[in-house]
């Protein structure tokens, strides 16, 4: 039981920061998926594509350049939101 106990440890630190952030990654993939064109999907799945490589081959480039500014969202939301939250909560 000892083991399970991560009080201090890194992993604990990396899974809050996950967290934290969360559901502003989430939110921002999330819209940048809703707005993908269907008939791209639509047409790979014609030529033969499977699902998941018409997802790898044609959904996935289209979502890479959001994917970068949503990292870029996370890391400011774990890098400046979150220690300001945390000193209002102290102060």
């Amino acid at each position: 039981m000892a083991g399970l106990l991560m009080l201090g440890s890194m992993v604990l630190l990396v899974a809050a920061y996950a967290l934290l952030a969360y559901p502003f990654v989430a939110q921002a993939l999330i819209g940048a998926l809703d707005h993908q064109p269907a008939h791209l999907q639509q047409a790979a799945r014609s030529l033969g594509a499977t699902p998941a490589r018409a997802w790898w081959r044609v959904t996935l480039p289209l979502v890479a350049s959001r994917f970068h500014v949503v990292s870029l969202v996370g890391l400011v939301v774990n890098v400046i939101v979150a220690p300001l939250v945390a000193l209002a909560m102290v102060w």
